[in-house]
């Protein structure tokens, strides 16, 4: 329903501190009516912390072999973000955060497109919901999800969250995404 090429993204990290990594990336993009999967485990060169191993279901042994954090996000880019599409997370700012924060450490520049949160959009459109997290939203709208945490579930979930938001924000006559 946006009428340019977009990317929904979601990562996986070690935690929520600039000094802390991306474990997993996923990102889907969508352009005249195709549509480019993109997924990576990374290593992010550390020991996962507990949290984040019951958080995800991911262990250390699972990212041993995947390649490092800043070759992954270097491919995202190559094949994903090349053009600087309209960026779409769930919580935007924590994944921009975080891909700016690994593009630096692999001597790029930062993004520069522009960015739709889906979270500030189910906000804007529906205040009188109880909670915008992630979980909260594709209960209320009936999306399913295999696994949480997992930045391909999430991002494939997210994408039809988008799509359901997007179509509300049509009926209401608001103009999402450019």
């Amino acid at each position: 329903m946006l009428h340019r090429p977009y990317v929904v993204l979601d990562f996986e990290t070690t935690g929520l501190a600039a000094s802390d990594r991306v474990i997993e990336i996923a990102a889907v993009r969508f352009e005249r009516g195709r549509t480019i999967e993109f997924h990576s485990l990374c290593d992010p060169g550390c020991p996962l912390p507990p949290f984040i191993r019951g958080l995800t279901g991911l262990t250390d042994a699972d990212l041993c072999g995947a390649p490092p954090t800043t070759l992954a996000i270097r491919r995202l880019m190559a094949e994903i973000l090349h053009d600087d599409p309209l960026l779409v997370a769930h919580n935007a700012s924590f994944d921009l955060r975080f891909l700016n924060q690994e593009l630096a450490r692999a001597g790029m520049a930062p993004f520069g497109g522009p960015l739709l949160c889906t979270m500030q959009l189910s906000r804007r459109l529906f205040p009188g919901l109880p909670s915008h997290r992630l979980a909260a939203l594709l209960d209320y709208w009936g999306i399913p999800v295999d696994r949480h945490h997992r930045a391909l579930d999430d991002v494939r979930a997210t994408a039809e969250l988008l799509d359901r938001l997007v179509a509300a924000a049509h009926q209401r006559g608001i103009a999402v995404g450019g």
